[in-house]
């Protein structure tokens, strides 16, 4: 979960924030659409602590010996 912090009100530590903004910022417009619908069910399982447990069972299952 993120947690709000206290960010000095000075140009510097906003244009730091805009960078990181725009650097670290996933682009969900590159995901693909079904039936003209943002597939959030999809991502949001995928988030999930099942859905990484899988993530993690597929890389080990093609990749055994490099972990």
């Amino acid at each position: 979960m993120l947690k709000t912090a206290r960010v000095a009100d000075v140009a510097s530590a906003n244009r730091l924030i805009q960078l990181w903004t725009t650097r670290y910022l996933p682009d969900l417009s590159t995901l693909p659409q079904q039936k003209g619908e943002f597939p959030a069910a999809e991502l949001a399982e995928t988030a999930s602590n099942e859905g990484r447990t899988k993530t993690v069972d597929k890389v080990v299952a093609i990749a055994p010996t490099q972990l």
